[in-house]
C-alpha cells in the first residue's frame, strides 16, 4: 500500500500532511507549509494532539517501540531548555485541547469567555508547533462555535478565514469542507441556523 509515500520519514514538526481525496480515490500528499527547494518530505508518524505524546521523551519511546528508530527530528534534537519549553507548549496544547471538545454544557458568559479564550490559545499553539492541519481546523471549529454562543460574530469570521485557508491546505480548493468554512465566513449567523 502507498509504496512511494509511505517512505516518508517522520518529523514531530512535519511539512507534508496525508488526506484521503474521495473525487480522486487516492491518498493524497499535502504541503502544510512552503517547503524549501530540496527539503526532505516528512510526516508525522504519530498524533502529537494526544496525551503521553507531548515529551520529546514521550515521542522518542513511542517511536522506537512502534517504529523502531530514535527521533533525531529538528524539535528532538533541540537543545535541553529550548526543548523543555517546547514540551510545555505542547502539554498546554493538550490539554487545552480536551477542555474545548465538549461544547455542548449550558455555559453562563463568564464561564464561555474563559472557555472562549482557551480555545484561542488552543489554536495560537496548534499553529506555533505546526501541529498536523486537521488539529488546527479542529481548535479553529472550537474557536468559532465559542465566538457565536458568545455572541462575538466579528471574531467567528476572523477565525473562519483561518478555517477556510486550512482547509484549502488540507483538503484542496475545490472540497466540501472549504465551502463549509466559507459559509461560515459569510455569514456566521446564517451558518449556526443552518
Amino acid at each position: 500500500m502507498l509504496p512511494i509515500i509511505s517512505r516518508l520519514n517522520h518529523s514531530c514538526r512535519p511539512n507534508t500532511e496525508f488526506c484521503w481525496s474521495a473525487p480522486a480515490g487516492a491518498e493524497e500528499l499535502r504541503a502544510t507549509r512552503a517547503i524549501e527547494r530540496g527539503e526532505e518530505l516528512t510526516d508525522c508518524y504519530l498524533d502529537l494532539a494526544s496525551k503521553g505524546r507531548t515529551s520529546r521523551a514521550e515521542r522518542r519511546v513511542l517511536l522506537r517501540q512502534g517504529y523502531g528508530f530514535w527521533c533525531t527530528c529538528e524539535v528532538c534534537e533541540l537543545a535541553d531548555e529550548a526543548s523543555e519549553e517546547d514540551d510545555k507548549l505542547r502539554a498546554e496544547a493538550a490539554d487545552l485541547s480536551v477542555d474545548c471538545q465538549d461544547l455542548s454544557a449550558c455555559l453562563v458568559d463568564e464561564q464561555m469567555l474563559q472557555l472562549l479564550a482557551k480555545a484561542e490559545r488552543w489554536l495560537e499553539l496548534c499553529l506555533l508547533l505546526k501541529y498536523k492541519v486537521t488539529h488546527q481546523i479542529e481548535a479553529a471549529d472550537a474557536v468559532f462555535s465559542l465566538a457565536m454562543m458568545a455572541g462575538q460574530v466579528d471574531k467567528a469570521r476572523e477565525v473562519s478565514e483561518q478555517g477556510m485557508e486550512m482547509a484549502v491546505i488540507r483538503f484542496g480548493e475545490e472540497n466540501i469542507m472549504v465551502e463549509d468554512w466559507k459559509r461560515r465566513k459569510d455569514d456566521p449567523v446564517l451558518y449556526m441556523i443552518g
